[in-house]
């Protein structure tokens, strides 16, 4: 009854897998809380982390102080997760890691290839090498040979 679809979704709502979202959230949660200053001497401090510890350490003398450690890291951490700006930076983090990775599976696959295969893919190699010698012999623009290599 209602306005429902073939797939009983009321009002053609999306629906977000739960799990889906959990797991971007924590990767965010994670993320802002060791999210690090670089400093010359130490190099890169997690910050929360030892702004953490440091009211771990003070609740010991007054237990006050772990209720408003958690309190502000909490918010702060939560602050820091939910904004747009962190989550672009998050995920542009994670696509360069994931980019770092790319010659390592290609090579990966190409030891999956027959030895004919591997033959012919040298070839192929070989002659887009010479293509690209040409290309820049023809004393083209530096950025353009470069923009059309990739």
């Amino acid at each position: 009854m209602g306005l429902e679809s073939d797939d009983g979704n009321k009002l053609g709502v999306a629906k977000v897998s739960f799990i889906q979202y959990s797991d971007s959230v924590w990767k965010y949660l994670k993320a802002a809380f060791l999210f690090g200053v670089t400093v010359p001497a130490l190099g890169k401090v997690p910050m929360n982390a030892l702004v953490a510890v440091g009211f771990a350490i003070l609740g010991f003398g007054h237990p006050a102080f772990w209720l408003l450690g958690a309190g502000l890291e909490a918010s702060f951490v939560f602050a820091l997760a939910s904004n747009s700006r962190f989550q672009r930076l998050v995920n542009s983090r994670q696509s360069q890691l994931a980019e770092g990775n790319t010659a390592d599976q290609r090579q990966a696959l190409i030891n999956l290839l027959s030895p004919e295969a591997k033959a012919r893919l040298s070839k192929l190699t070989n002659q887009c090498d010479k293509v690209l010698q040409v290309y820049a012999g023809t004393q083209a623009y530096d950025y353009i040979v470069t923009t059309n290599h990739d």
